[in-house]
């Protein structure tokens, strides 16, 4: 098993940084900041990279979405997702 990466740059740190505040300020529950901010980390940075300025941006209900189908979705053993859950946020396969 190998471990999962949480090595961000300076700019995605930042932005995980900012959605977590954002979830704060709405409302949405999660259980605690630490575990979202390292959630959506493993999730960015371990098969599912994801558009954090678009992630910080977009609608209310996108972000609702992605906030808790990442909460319910993720392996914490690898920091995948599972059950076929993909973000809106999710940045375009290149």
């Amino acid at each position: 098993m190998t471990d999962i990466n949480f090595k961000r740059t300076t700019l995605e740190a930042s932005l995980i940084k900012q959605i977590v505040h954002r979830t704060q300020r709405e409302g949405a529950y999660y259980d605690d900041k630490l575990n979202m901010e390292m959630d959506i980390t493993a999730v960015h940075l371990n098969g599912c990279p994801l558009d954090l300025r678009k992630f910080l941006e977009c609608s209310s209900n996108d972000f609702a979405h992605d906030i808790f189908g990442i909460a319910n979705h993720i392996d914490r053993r690898t920091g995948t997702l599972k059950g076929g859950f993909i973000p809106l946020c999710a940045q375009e396969a290149k």
